[in-house]
């Protein structure tokens, strides 16, 4: 359970499913637990659906900002033998031995193209999707020893050190992601309002689901009139 600063329990966003299956991915299961105490409550987060015919990490949708496609990675330091180029990094395992794993970065900006795809049939806004990284046991000290900043630049990218972030402070962080990156890449997107999430949620949810969170979220005035298209991302 968490606590705001005062002692008073926050109220905190929805992840969805609610009861996954991990499959033994125990940074996914990590990231979840995280985002599951410590999501604003007007932030929308779904793990593991399907965007188009891939299955992405987690999705995160926030108001007024726009939305995260998060590919998660818990690659140990010490097992990277080598960053290849901007595409495959050498990794050892006991288990398996030595793999070429693709980029981390590179899933999530095909995930990114992806649901792009989707929202220029679905949603008439003009939306911000940027793909983030996360690596769950790298610090971002041994992110630069291993020179995993070929594959993503550290403003797109999380470490092990954010799962240990206070609630207000992660909030800002990911916040301050897509603020970076609007501004970075001179995007001017359409205010991603509580409305417009309620139709970009009709992605992963059916209107009954939605209609249990809507109102809570903030919105008593019905989803507003479509305008032109427009679709944004890195």
């Amino acid at each position: 359970m968490t606590y705001n600063i005062l002692g008073g329990r926050l109220t905190l966003g929805i992840v969805l499913p609610k009861n996954p299956n991990f499959n033994k991915n125990i940074g996914e299961k990590k990231v979840y637990d995280f985002l599951t105490q410590n999501i604003d409550e007007d932030i929308v987060c779904y793990y593991n659906y399907n965007i188009g015919l891939f299955e992405s990490d987690f999705c995160i949708m926030i108001p007024h900002r726009g939305i995260l496609v998060i590919e998660v990675k818990s690659w140990i330091a010490n097992n990277i033998i080598e960053v290849k180029d901007n595409s495959f990094v050498e990794y050892s395992t006991a288990d398996e031995g030595i793999k070429h794993l693709r980029s981390p970065y590179k899933q999530a900006v095909g995930y990114t193209r992806e649901l792009l795809k989707i929202l220029r049939e679905k949603i008439t806004k003009d939306i911000f999707v940027l793909p983030v990284v996360w690596y769950t046991e790298i610090t971002r000290e041994q992110y630069y020893e291993k020179r995993l900043d070929i594959l993503s630049d550290e403003r797109v990218t999380l470490f092990r050190e954010d799962l240990d972030l206070h609630n207000s402070s992660f909030n800002s962080k990911v916040r301050g992601l897509l603020d970076f990156a609007i501004e970075y890449y001179r995007k001017i997107p359409d205010n991603f309002d509580i409305d417009t999430m309620y139709q970009c949620r009709h992605i992963f949810e059916t209107k009954e689901q939605i209609h249990k969170t809507y109102y809570k979220m903030g919105n008593n005035k019905g989803v507003r009139r479509r305008d032109n298209k427009k679709y944004y991302s890195i």
